[in-house]
């Protein structure tokens, strides 16, 4: 049994129905990263984590991350192609919340960078891999792991992650980068995530969560879509992305829709995504 648990920021993972949906179509292999760095808008690392229940040196020394990695990580081989093809380190952050330390596992270099803190943590990683700026927001979500508090206490969040990259397990391409958008204040038909780019009173604007998604998709040459769901609807949005306008920041202030169908749970499949996608 592993000795890790896989702690996420993803707080509608189980109930999400585009993801079910999609997850559901057996033509794809879905990859799914829980972190993604960026710095002067060039991707320099992607994340995946787990809380240990062990002292961390033991979990290393004793070699338990290999077993647990190998059963939680079923692609991790594509996984790594994907970070190689990027030119980029993927890390995977271990971490014990009775001793407060992590460990980064750098699953490219084979290397372990070792912390007595999450504060440190999360320093080094704001230096080396963002534009190491503090970030102290009033905006709060509720329900996130012990990690992610500490860390935006630090003013060094954890960063957004990759919702889903989708590859034909027939050809090995990559067939498009999946955002899983939840809309409860409007119809899946009426919303436009370009309606949320900017930020207002009660929330964080989008525009720089965007900037990361098309930076990524850009670098492995390959496509973005949204698929917007609710919890309330049995119909999905399937939208296709054209292309982004960025301003004079080096942020998305514009979201350029290319081909739009609405599809009900019950009838996704590898065709009606192709539909859209192609």
């Amino acid at each position: 049994m592993p000795s890790m648990i896989r702690e996420t920021s993803e707080r509608s993972r189980s109930y999400n129905k585009a993801e079910i949906a999609i997850h559901n179509i057996t033509e794809f292999v879905h990859l799914e990263f829980e972190g993604i760095s960026t710095k002067d808008n060039k991707v320099t690392c992607l994340l995946d984590r787990g809380l240990v229940d062990i002292p961390l040196q033991e979990y290393i020394d004793k070699g338990t991350y290999v077993a647990d990695l190998r059963e939680s990580e079923k692609d991790l081989e594509i996984k790594m192609k994907v970070a190689r093809m990027l030119g980029i380190p993927w890390f995977f952050v271990v971490y014990n919340y009775s001793e407060k330390k992590c460990k980064v596992l750098d699953l490219s270099s084979k290397k372990i960078h070792s912390f007595n803190s999450f504060a440190n943590f999360g320093d080094w990683f704001s230096s080396n891999f963002t534009n190491n700026t503090k970030t102290f927001s009033k905006y709060e979500e509720s329900g996130l792991p012990q990690f992610d508090y500490e860390l935006r206490k630090n003013g060094t969040p954890w960063p957004g992650n990759i919702d889903d990259l989708l590859i034909d397990k027939k050809t090995g391409d990559i067939f498009c980068l999946a955002e899983y958008q939840n809309t409860s204040k409007c119809s899946v038909r009426v919303h436009d995530n370009n309606d949320y780019l900017k930020a207002s009173r009660y929330r964080k604007g989008d525009n720089k969560r965007w900037m990361v998604q098309y930076v990524f998709a850009n670098g492995l040459g390959t496509k973005n879509v949204v698929f917007v769901w609710s919890i309330s609807e049995e119909e999905i949005a399937v939208k296709k992305i054209n292309s982004f306008d960025i301003d004079s920041n080096g942020l998305v202030s514009k979201i350029n829709w290319g081909k739009i169908q609405y599809i009900k749970c019950g009838d996704f499949s590898y065709q009606t995504i192709k539909s859209v996608v192609d």
